[in-house]
């Protein structure tokens, strides 16, 4: 549902926890000007119920690893909110990695299926351009997104990128 309520709100961009969703409330954002956004289509599709399902299965046989993960992710949420308010593009770079970086712990723990082997690819290509990459979380799971708040290295990835099966499309104009 945040996509529909950011369809209701007429906004790009919306924060919504669970207090707020409880409370119909939400914050409309501002994109910080110097952070720029992409879209990576990929041509391998991954199952979200699937995803879902191992999900689920996983979270009820290893309760105290999702705890702790569940802990650190919204330590990092909440400093992600505060550095989006700020506008603060390199703390919100650095926390996405962050977060980033227990989702690939989970996907890699529990064989989630979140991270495919061509979004593996795609973020070690990020990686070596110091980008930030991960999927998109939308649909089958063949989007994902690059951000950064440096205009070369975004030109240089969809440079490298070109050499491939993958196409960039704007998400922010």
């Amino acid at each position: 549902g945040l996509d529909i309520i950011s369809s209701h709100a007429d906004s790009n961009l919306i924060e919504c926890n669970k207090n707020m969703l409880r409370k119909h409330k939400w914050n409309t954002l501002d994109w910080p000007k110097n952070l720029l956004i992409k879209g990576i289509l990929t041509s391998q599709q991954s199952s979200t119920s699937s995803m879902i399902e191992k999900y689920n299965i996983a979270k009820h046989n290893n309760s105290r690893n999702f705890k702790s993960l569940y802990s650190q992710m919204t330590k990092i949420l909440v400093k992600f909110s505060e550095a989006w308010h700020q506008g603060n593009t390199s703390d919100i770079l650095n926390l996405l990695k962050k977060q980033n970086t227990l989702i690939k712990q989970l996907d890699h723990d529990f064989d989630l299926g979140i991270y495919t082997q061509e979004h593996n690819k795609i973020l070690d290509l990020a990686k070596a351009i110091d980008l930030f990459y991960k999927p998109s979380g939308a649909g089958g799971g063949d989007l994902g997104v690059i951000i950064s708040d440096n205009a070369l290295k975004m030109e240089k990835f969809g440079n490298e990128l070109s050499n491939t099966n993958h196409y960039v499309i704007d998400l922010r104009e």
